[in-house]
């Protein structure tokens, strides 16, 4: 047996299916209940999954066709890696014993050497499997695969946020409502970790911020890891408020799962920046991903697992189609099994790499063989990280916890435009591209609003350009905060901006950009010499499938109608061409 066979084996892990176990606390109720259901068909299939390698093998040994080896070894392979996921951890390792055999008859298939090891593995497997057999099934019965759950499409968020912030402070809970406003975030609070959890589990929470005991700081860091362990809450964006800023302090709260620390006191401007950042919209996106294995069954408990946390989940089984469905969902990861027939997961990873599209897409790698050599070849072909089959549910979890959010912050700035806040023009024709998909795969409508400042030309002239930034950065807050989570703001070049609306009208939306336009209108902004002056700003609204099928075409017509909007006055919104006498030529 292999060095890397012994260390899988030996795991003093829980597998996936384990956490449908009374007291687990990753996840309860109803993902309890379906993952016994999944373990509970997977048992009855056990028995015909051992026949199937053992008539493989006969194949080949009757008739001595290769192909019903290399067969073998893929049935063997499966059960391997699957078995152990769904608890039957005797079986997985009887399996991978048996797996690593019929790998060595391979490297000589004309040689016999190796069928007595194959054949004493079979039988390993066989004493295994014999408890959970049950009466043998007719030759014709056709062994059904696991129930599928629906994979339902993206939600859309709601318009609010909730930030939960724990603290007996009375203080703090006062200075934190008010950068909340400033924010347009719902405040709930807690005095406690109990109270905490309760607020948590019943209701909608978007983030949370935590202000450390320092009589007890270890007690907040508990607190902030059980609010992660709760069902749906794999990514809850968490903050620490603390006194002491230390070196080891903020380590701790890393470790716990913190994206931010402040230390006290803490000025207004720095918590309404950070309950912004706390509850940014990208942040509480749900979370796609696509898992790639040729096994159905392991498929299915991953699915499970991982639906449980909020999680969009598109699977695959056959590995060919790989580039077409990476196109087609866009996912924010790719999870795919190291072996499999026809294409390696290590040849997946490098076409990954190779497309320009995907370059910066995080792939982890799931295998049974955990040795060196494999875990290398899958690093070179260019994964981000692997995991070792039998999967454990807090492993896989906390793995692409890892990986999500680093992904996240790297796609965040780097595609953000600096001074706005918003999204930069290359990010928001591909964040509109996937609304736009969306809505044609749900024959939904999709707005898009073309907004341009008036008169900034003379705001940078008679005021400066440190002014002039002040009023797109107010720009960009504005269309960060006054927006819903589901709809997407970008920086369209110099003082235009753009905007995309989901399963809105135009009258709707029309409305929509009208309440900012009316919000800029009423600013008030100071230069540097200290006088005050206003700003505004004019939009033409075009909606998908009406006025265009494409962002060019809609573009198009939103452009014309920005520019009626301009001739008729400025500080208005068209979402029409309407005529108008053209006003003399001016500063736009």
């Amino acid at each position: 047996m292999s060095e890397g066979t012994d260390a899988v084996r030996n795991r003093p892990s829980t597998p996936l299916s384990a956490v449908a176990a009374p007291g687990a606390g990753a996840v309860q109720g109803g993902l309890a209940e379906r993952l016994a259901e999944l373990r509970k068909n997977y048992e009855a299939l056990l028995g015909e999954k051992v026949d199937a390698v053992a008539r493989a093998l006969a194949g080949v040994r009757d008739r001595g066709l290769l192909d019903e080896l290399k067969r073998a070894h893929q049935l063997a392979h499966r059960l391997h890696g699957t078995a152990g996921s769904y608890g039957f951890g005797p079986i997985g390792s009887a399996a991978g014993r048996l797996e690593l055999a019929i790998v060595d008859q391979l490297r000589d298939p004309t040689s016999d050497r190796r069928w007595s090891a194959i054949s004493t593995a079979l039988a390993e497997l066989e004493l295994e499997v014999r408890p959970f057999r049950r009466a043998p099934a007719p030759a014709e019965l056709v062994v059904p695969t696991p129930r599928r759950l629906a994979v339902t499409g993206p939600e859309l968020p709601r318009v609010a946020s909730t930030l939960l912030l724990v603290t007996a402070d009375q203080a703090l809970r006062l200075q934190a409502a008010q950068a909340a406003t400033q924010a347009l975030t719902t405040v709930v609070t807690a005095a406690d970790a109990a109270d905490a959890l309760l607020q948590t589990r019943t209701q909608p929470i978007d983030a949370a911020l935590l202000d450390v005991d320092p009589a007890q700081p270890m007690a907040t860091i508990e607190l902030a890891r059980r609010l992660r362990r709760l069902p749906g809450r794999l990514s809850l964006p968490l903050a620490f408020l603390s006194q002491e800023g230390s070196l080891q302090a903020r380590v701790a709260a890393t470790h716990a799962g913190a994206s931010l620390f402040l230390t006290k006191p803490v000025s207004d401007q720095e918590l309404t920046s950070a309950v912004r950042q706390l509850c940014n919209r990208e942040a509480r996106e749900r979370v796609r991903v696509l898992l790639v294995d040729d096994d159905p069954h392991f498929l299915e408990v991953l699915r499970t697992v991982l639906q449980a946390e909020q999680i969009e989940v598109h699977t695959l089984s056959d590995a060919r189609r790989v580039v077409e469905v990476l196109d087609h969902i866009s996912p924010d990861l790719l999870l795919v099994d190291l072996m499999m027939p026809g294409i390696s997961g290590c040849d997946i990873c490098r076409v990954v790499r190779t497309s320009p599209a995907w370059q910066m897409l995080p792939v982890v790698v799931i295998t049974a063989d955990v040795s060196p050599e494999q875990r290398i070849a899958a690093f070179e072909a260019g994964a981000d990280d692997y995991l070792p089959k039998p999967v454990v549910t807090q492993e896989l979890l906390a793995r692409l916890r890892l990986r999500l959010e680093h992904a996240r912050l790297v796609r965040e700035r780097s595609s953000r435009d600096p001074l706005t806040g918003v999204l930069s023009r290359r990010a928001f024709v591909e964040a509109f591209a996937a609304r736009l998909a969306d809505a044609q795969r749900r024959a939904d409508s999709l707005a898009l609003g073309l907004i341009d400042l008036d008169y900034f030309k003379r705001i940078n002239d008679q005021h400066g350009h440190m002014a002039g930034d002040r009023v797109l950065a107010a720009v960009g807050r504005a269309l960060d905060s006054r927006l819903r989570d589901a709809d997407v703001r970008g920086r369209w070049g110099g003082e235009e901006f753009i905007v995309a609306l989901p399963s809105v009208d135009l009258p709707t939306a029309g409305a929509i950009i009208g309440r900012l336009r009316e919000e800029l209108a009423s600013s008030t902004f100071i230069d540097d010499r200290g006088a005050a002056f206003s700003g505004g700003l004019s939009a033409g609204v075009s909606l998908f499938p009406q006025d265009g099928h494409n962002l060019d075409e809609l573009l198009a017509v939103a452009d014309r109608r920005l520019y009626a909007a301009k001739h008729a006055g400025r500080n208005r919104v068209h979402t029409r061409e309407e005529d108008a006498a053209p006003e003399p030529p001016d500063s736009p």
